[in-house]
């Protein structure tokens, strides 16, 4: 395996592959771990069936991109990003953590705000909001 310094990467984005339908748990934990991420989500109609004559209509947040979120890479010496539960691995390229530049992360952030926002404007349900760390 090949070593390398990774204090050039401290504070730069890097995308981080989880197990299905665990990105949020994983950046909830990042999150307690003192990591700075992003997990662009977006709404999706829910329809589940209550214990009333009626069915319920909620809306649900989802991840925009199945299985990834975005997380500042910081070196620990006693934690690493990778050894979280449910991470996959955190995308590299020659065993290199993958950079994303800032103004990537900041555009994303500026569409998913847009469109949540007008999909709110949209709808006519109560909404609950979801706390991600």
């Amino acid at each position: 395996m090949r070593m390398h310094s990774a204090d050039h990467l401290y504070g730069a984005w890097v995308a981080v592959q989880t197990l299905c339908r665990s990105e949020k748990t994983v950046a909830e934990y990042l999150f307690s771990r003192g990591y700075e991420c992003f997990l662009p989500l977006r709404y999706k109609n829910e329809y589940r069936i209550t214990l009333g004559p009626r069915n319920s209509k909620r809306l649900a947040t989802v991840p925009l991109f199945d299985g990834y979120l975005f997380c500042k890479y910081k070196v620990e010496r006693n934690f690493r990003i990778a050894d979280t539960p449910n991470v996959i691995r955190v995308l590299s390229h020659k065993g290199i953590p993958a950079v994303i530049p800032d103004i990537e992360i900041e555009s994303l952030k500026k569409v998913v705000a847009s469109v949540l926002t007008q999909a709110r404007k949209r709808i006519k349900t109560s909404l609950r909001p979801l706390v991600l760390g």
